[in-house]
């Protein structure tokens, strides 16, 4: 039996976070002993409201945002916007993970589990990663950044592969390092265990790294965005390998949209077309009669004065 702390940081819509806790209520967990630690830095009183009554019937911690991090001495007002965080975001999120993580260490749990409160698990992850036995492996999921955008999980590279090449005089174009990166992502759908990059946002943690001391904390002199990137590369640094498993991928509710698809992913599995939406390009208006006649000869026109 382990002792796992499973950990997140919450400001959610209240539709979303329901969802969130539900998957983590319904997760395989065997005979291991769970403690839950939620840092409360929702704007709704119902999503805090939703914490108050998981707590009701779990092992919880709550710490209030505030309590943790001061807003009125951020460097910047707090935004969000198309999956760039501004400065403020980026402390908020670094302090209160690493609140969680010195909580897991001082209390010497086996294991911390780091979710975000937008990822319903397959209830079949905890599991499969504890299966796996290795120092910090990540469930995989799917999200669409950019309109009518392919589906990318969440590895990425530290830097990036064309940046890397470029630095050690490595020849390769942007765009045979993009191939790297669509190889990679095709190579992640058959479901295994995959060493990468960077991972983060569903991660399951040995408290040995902890204690050496993997944090989110920034790097001062590394200008890399993202909490998750500095967590990564002191991972690395000391020695760490990442790890990202693919057979029960996990879902990703970036949208409110993607609500309706939950009880078929817990039903059947994640599908690529569950937190995939295209918009359908206008149809192209059809030129008038005589502006095409004109656009003809004009273009005759052209060609004989060519000759």
């Amino acid at each position: 039996m382990s002792r796992i702390l499973i950990g997140s940081p919450v400001k959610q819509k209240a539709t979303i976070l329901k969802e969130f806790l539900t998957g983590l209520d319904e997760a395989e967990k065997g005979s291991n002993e769970i403690v839950y630690f939620f840092v409360d830095d929702n704007t709704e009183a119902e999503s805090s409201d939703l914490l108050s009554d998981f707590a009701k019937s779990h092992t919880v911690i709550i710490k209030k945002g505030i309590e943790l991090f001061d807003i009125t001495k951020a460097k910047e007002t707090d935004e969000y916007i198309d999956h760039t965080w501004k400065t403020v975001n980026l402390e908020k999120v670094t302090v209160y993970k690493d609140t969680i993580i010195d909580y897991c260490v001082s209390e010497k749990f086996d294991y911390l589990f780091l979710i975000d409160s937008d990822i319903v698990l397959d209830k079949r992850v905890i599991p499969q990663l504890l299966s796996d036995n290795v120092d910090i492996v990540s469930s995989i999921f799917y999200s669409q950044w950019q309109k009518n955008g392919m589906l990318t999980p969440q590895c990425f590279w530290i830097p990036d592969v064309y940046t890397r090449f470029k630095a050690f005089n490595v020849p390769i174009t942007g765009k045979e390092a993009h191939q790297i990166r669509l190889d990679m992502y095709e190579k992640l759908k058959t479901p295994g265990l995959y060493k990468v990059d960077g991972l983060g946002a569903c991660t399951l943690i040995k408290r040995e790294p902890l204690e050496k001391g993997v944090s989110f904390k920034e790097i001062y002199n590394l200008a890399i965005p993202g909490e998750d990137r500095p967590f990564c590369i002191r991972a690395t640094v000391l020695g760490y390998e990442l790890f990202m498993d693919s057979t029960y991928p996990s879902y990703h509710i970036h949208k409110e949209k993607y609500l309706d698809r939950v009880d078929e992913f817990k039903r059947d599995g994640f599908k690529f077309d569950m937190c995939c939406t295209y918009e359908e390009e206008p149809p192209k208006k059809k030129l008038n009669p005589i502006l095409k006649f004109i656009l003809r000869v004009a273009k005759k026109i052209v060609r004989d004065l060519s000759v």
